[in-house]
């Protein structure tokens, strides 16, 4: 888990893989451990969740659903451990937010279909560098030596020739050696 506090959530979706193929199993939307009891958070989302972190002490969601506790969202909402709370809309042309990290104290999304990452600034969604492009992905994301990795499928990012994976220093993103061949997860 990327914070401790993150432990006692549960995606609703596991991707169980073997070296031939990977099964999502869809489980119960948002749910929490205490005590060894599953509990909803809220009354959940209406679709599926495809990653977690927690930020500012609030666990921020993200993925494919459009309603979180009834409340209308866009993919991401905030759990203030009664609530659920909307985040506006990181990229309406999204098909989904992939992944969430927290970098340089910011929450940043990676959006599918879209091709971008985008930095949380307390009331919007900004791009960082310049987007991807329609038909590309931003999957994973984590931070490393102090710079956002962005995982992906796309060509090139901010300009810069990098097949499917870059790293953002905090003013321009920069290849990560010559890329890599494939789609990254």
């Amino acid at each position: 888990m990327k914070n401790p506090m993150a432990q006692n959530y549960l995606q609703n979706s596991f991707i169980v893989a073997s070296a031939a193929f990977a099964i999502s199993l869809g489980l119960t939307h948002g749910v929490s451990a205490q005590c060894n009891v599953w509990e909803p958070v809220g009354a959940g989302t209406d679709s599926t969740v495809n990653t977690f972190a927690v930020f500012n002490n609030q666990l921020i969601v993200g993925g494919l659903f459009s309603s979180a506790g009834g409340l209308p969202v866009n993919k991401v909402a905030s759990w203030h451990g009664s609530w659920w709370e909307a985040m506006g809309s990181p990229a309406p042309s999204a098909t989904s937010v992939l992944d969430l990290e927290v970098y340089n104290n910011q929450l940043t999304v990676g959006l599918g279909l879209s091709g971008s990452v985008k930095l949380w600034t307390g009331s919007s969604w900004q791009t960082i560098g310049s987007a991807i492009g329609m038909g590309s992905e931003v999957g994973a994301l984590c931070v490393y030596n102090n710079e956002l990795i962005a995982g992906g499928s796309y060509v090139s990012i901010g300009g810069v020739n990098t097949p499917n994976i870059a790293r953002w220093n905090g003013s321009i993103w920069q290849s990560l050696g010559n890329g890599l061949p494939a789609r990254v997860i």
